[in-house]
Formats: structure tokens, sequence, C-alpha cells
């Protein structure tokens, strides 16, 4: 997955008031990542939910402090994914990708994601942060959804995620 924005997006975004608090930069996962995305109720109607998310924290006490959690939660797996893509890059400068990057993520792709950082040396250990803070940013995501009254995550989506996340080689990108 590679990322690259149009001119005309990058103007848009930066003439926004208030401005964005978030900088956007191209971006790749490393090789052997990938991004599976499935829609379990027919789509959402994003406009809805996005106008009922921003009222609910201009009317809400709590909703300050919670939004702050859900955004610290997402520089955290940001942080995480920019730390994996370091490691790969790595190893590709010093032409190891096979030994050092492939082969562990072939054999981690075996194991259980809670062994990762125990059995998986240094990849496993990134993999591993990946793994924990997206399950932080979907217990933010899920926690928004409840207050907001906003099916975000909706319980059908859970169920899918979670019993997705128990088959060996899953590993978890909520991109809501």
């Amino acid at each position: 997955l590679s990322c690259t924005l149009p001119a005309g997006l990058v103007r848009r975004v930066s003439a926004c008031a208030p401005p964005w608090d978030h900088a956007v930069s191209p971006f790749q996962l490393p090789r052997g990542i990938e991004v599976v995305m499935a829609d379990v109720a027919c789509g959402a109607s994003t406009p809805f939910m996005v106008k009922k998310v921003n009222a609910w924290r201009k009317s809400s006490g709590e909703a300050a402090t919670l939004w702050e959690r859900y955004a610290a939660s997402s520089v955290e797996l940001q942080q995480a994914l920019q730390l994996l893509c370091e490691l790969y890059r790595q190893c590709v400068a010093e032409g190891t990708e096979l030994q050092r990057w492939m082969a562990p993520l072939q054999r981690l792709g075996g194991e259980d994601p809670s062994r990762y950082a125990t059995d998986g040396g240094e990849l496993g250990a990134r993999l591993a942060a990946v793994h924990a803070a997206c399950a932080r940013l979907r217990e933010r995501l899920r926690e928004i959804s409840a207050a907001a009254q906003v099916p975000i995550e909706p319980p059908e989506q859970t169920a899918l995620l979670d019993a997705t996340l128990k088959q060996r080689g899953a590993r978890p990108l909520p991109l809501y």
C-alpha cells in the first residue's frame, strides 16, 4: 500500500479552518505486509457518522479527554508502523531482506500473535507493537462509538475482526 496525495487535496486540506492538526506524508507498507478490507453491513453512512461524532465532541464534557486518548493511540500506531518500515528499509539496505525480513515474517505467519514479541526477534517485537497499538486504537474507537451513539465499529464488525485476528498470520490495521 502506498499513498501519494494529489496537489488539489493537499491545497484543500491546507486551507481548512481550523487547520488540521496532522501532517500528511507518503507511506508504503513493507513487503509481505498487506491491508485487507471487508464490509459487514453494505457500507456505512460516513457523513452521518461524522456529523454525529462532531456534535458529540461539541456537546460532551468527556469528549475532549476521550478524543485525546484516541489521538494518542493513533500516534502510537503511526510510530509502530514507522518503526516496522524502518526495520524493513534497514534490511533492504544491508542486503538481509530474505534472512532478517522474509524468513521471519513467513515463520511468524504461523505463530499466535501473542508470541510475536518473545519468539520473533526484532521483527516479532515490531509486529507485536503494531498489534498492540491497533488493539488500543480499536478500543478507543469503540469508546467513542458508544459515547457518541454512532456505529463506528458495530458488533458485527467487532466479531469479524476478532475472529480474523485469531487466524494465524493476521495482523490488525484498523482504517477508520
